[in-house]
């Protein structure tokens, strides 16, 4: 494994984001601030097919600052056996793939069994990784929605986002970074979690 392997996303792209009644939802990110609304310009997609999981012990996922996840929380446990024999190797090939999916980043639970409807999720993607000997160092973007999802709303939906575990014990109550075969932004949008009412104006 290389001590030092660091992929890094386009600094300006546009994220596609689809299927919500024929809806498009466009968002143009520059640089490393947060993501607004753009329409009529060629998106380049985030994956609908994986998505990343970050559960951190206290990070406050503020200002695009980056956050260490150690080896031994990455990419080893509740994820299917494919996809760690895929990705757990953090080769260039696989940490390229892993920046196009979008990111769930959240902290972990205070209390098992017990989920905090003050604490929020954030949502987003990977601007840069690199893998380091003490750990892997992830650098976030954000996606901000107008409303604040927050950590009960998954806690609640656990089935449904492929986490692992149940209401008493489960992915929230662990730090760890693993991955889904799932397409997140149409689940949201399933849940009813995000909505495009707010874009209809600008359409």
């Amino acid at each position: 494994m290389d001590s030092q392997n660091t992929v890094q996303m386009n600094a300006k792209k546009i994220i596609n984001i689809d299927r919500a009644n024929n809806c498009a939802l466009n968002f143009y990110i520059e640089g490393s601030g947060p993501a607004a609304v753009a329409l009529g310009k060629e998106p380049v997609e985030l994956s609908h097919e994986y998505y990343n999981l970050f559960v951190t012990e206290n990070e406050s996922f503020k200002d695009d600052a980056p956050f260490l996840i150690s080896h031994e929380h990455l990419l080893q446990r509740e994820m299917d056996p494919d996809l760690i024999r895929r990705f757990s190797t953090l080769s260039e090939e696989a940490l390229e793939e892993i920046c196009s999916f979008p990111c769930i980043f959240t902290c972990k639970k205070e209390h098992y069994g017990q989920a905090d409807p003050d604490i929020p999720i954030h949502f987003g993607y990977i601007r840069k990784i690199k893998n380091l000997r003490s750990g892997v160092k992830i650098y976030p973007g954000y996606i901000r929605f107008p409303s604040v999802i927050s950590q009960l709303s998954l806690h609640n939906s656990l089935a449904e986002f492929d986490l692992w575990g149940d209401a008493s014990i489960n992915e929230l109550d662990h730090v760890h970074w693993s991955i889904k075969r799932l397409n997140l932004m149409e689940r949201l949008l399933e849940l009813n979690l995000i909505t495009t009412d707010h874009w209809e104006d600008n359409q």
